[in-house]
């Protein structure tokens, strides 16, 4: 006789309501834990980067502040943006650039600690850019454009 036994677990993930904030505004804080800001620049020079052809770099001076969360991650790759023709963005490699103050990701940031720094998009030059969104188990902002 074979008697098999099954258990069941799981694990909730919090995962943050999402908020609109107007670039240049920070976003208030959920449950604590992080607090996003994001303005719209001029693409700094980069030497010896280009964008693709039929492409062009759109820039972003973003922080994101730890309010309340012990150990919490801040992650580059949480910043997409967005297109009105569906089009999803990740953050271009130009934002590693020398010379260039770019938003890096940091892991066991402390209550207080704030990153900051620029993210470089790369997007087709007809793109009608819709949003930038910062998407983390921390806290979902989305600043329309």
């Amino acid at each position: 006789m074979v008697v098999l036994l099954v258990a069941i677990s799981g694990c909730a993930v919090w995962q943050p309501n999402e908020q609109v904030a107007s670039l240049g505004n920070t976003s208030a804080p959920q449950s604590g834990a992080m607090v996003v800001t994001a303005n719209k620049e001029a693409t700094p020079d980069i030497p010896n980067t280009t964008p693709k052809a039929g492409y062009t770099f759109v820039t972003f001076n973003c922080s994101v502040k730890n309010v309340n969360a012990k150990d919490g991650y801040v992650l580059l790759d949480a910043w997409i943006l967005r297109d009105t023709a569906g089009g999803n963005y990740s953050f271009s490699p130009a934002t590693y650039s020398s010379g260039i103050s770019g938003f890096k990701t940091q892991s066991n940031t402390q209550p207080g600690d704030i990153v900051k720094g620029l993210v470089i998009f790369e997007v087709p030059q007809n793109a009608t850019l819709k949003s930038l969104t910062y998407d983390t188990i921390y806290a979902k902002v989305t600043f329309p454009l």
